[in-house]
């Protein structure tokens, strides 16, 4: 359970680290008033999303990883939907790397 613990927060404490530090600062230049809220907003939705994963977690572990049977053709469902997300994103970060450079070549020729 520590090393599960661990290497979650492992994980995600520098994505968290970094827009807790990074955005508030580009706030706080751009528009000072507006920080506050921002970073407010920035914490509960940062708590939402780290309390979602760790229920989740918990159900899947609980309630789908161990057994036999039902629960492993589920398990190797939600891998393959997981395996499914992990390379969509992938492949759409790649997809908006190519075509923000087809259209900002596009835009330099009109």
């Amino acid at each position: 359970s520590k090393v599960i613990s661990l290497t979650f927060f492992r994980i995600f404490d520098i994505p968290i680290t970094a827009i807790t530090i990074i955005f508030p600062i580009a706030m706080i230049v751009k528009s000072p008033i507006s920080s506050v809220p921002a970073f407010i907003g920035l914490l509960v939705s940062e708590s939402f999303a780290i309390g979602l994963v760790v229920y989740l977690s918990r159900l899947f572990y609980s309630k789908i990883a161990t057994g036999s049977g039902w629960k492993s053709v589920i398990r190797v469902f939600y891998y393959v939907v997981w395996a499914f997300t992990f390379f969509a994103f992938y492949a759409f970060a790649s997809t908006m790397g190519w075509l923000y450079r087809n259209v900002e070549a596009y835009s330099a020729l009109s």
